[in-house]
């Protein structure tokens, strides 16, 4: 009977809080610069006083908690990823001088006081990006070219990440292959 009960219990704080519409969302960049900050928001509807904690993850990884009342937060961050501590709280996560280890995805997870229940929010991506150093090079097979030649040019795009995707446009138009 007492397995009964907690399966009830459970089933009903389910219920209640779908029913109240407790959403729990993050708002992140897709992209930031290398070096940069990061802003991420985890966007939920609980009020502050009904609130345990907000958790953080990385790639499923648990990398910040905030408890109502706790100081300081709790960071696990690792791998080179730094949390301004300074500027996040209970509905910011602030990432300061990203590197590539910053990028992948993103949650975080509101837990209630009472009645005790979690909600994940849906991952999010966030991508630590490196522009190009030198502006892409195109070179031609050939120096010159009549008219009913085919044209064989290369473009050589310079180092970045993510890689960069080459458009080819010829009179202001996307060349697609053929």
């Amino acid at each position: 009977m007492e397995g009964t009960w907690s399966v009830l219990v459970v089933c009903c704080m389910l219920f209640i809080s779908d029913a109240l519409g407790f959403r729990v969302a993050v708002r992140a960049p897709r992209y930031v610069m290398l070096g940069d900050t990061a802003k991420l928001v985890c966007d939920y509807n609980v009020a502050y006083k009904d609130l345990y904690k907000v958790v953080w993850y990385q790639n499923g990884r648990k990398i910040y908690q905030y408890v109502k009342g706790r100081t300081p937060p709790q960071m696990s961050s690792g791998k080179n990823i730094k949390i301004d501590l300074s500027k996040s709280d209970s509905s910011n996560l602030v990432l300061k001088n990203a590197n590539f280890e910053v990028s992948g995805l993103y949650s975080c997870e509101v837990t209630t006081e009472s009645p005790i229940y979690s909600k994940p929010s849906d991952d999010v991506l966030l991508t630590v990006m490196e522009s190009q150093k030198e502006d892409p090079q195109i070179t031609f097979r050939k120096p010159i070219y009549s008219v009913g030649d085919q044209l064989e040019v290369n473009c050589t795009s310079g180092m970045a990440t993510p890689t960069p995707d080459v458009t080819w446009l010829i009179n202001g138009k996307q060349l697609h292959s053929a």
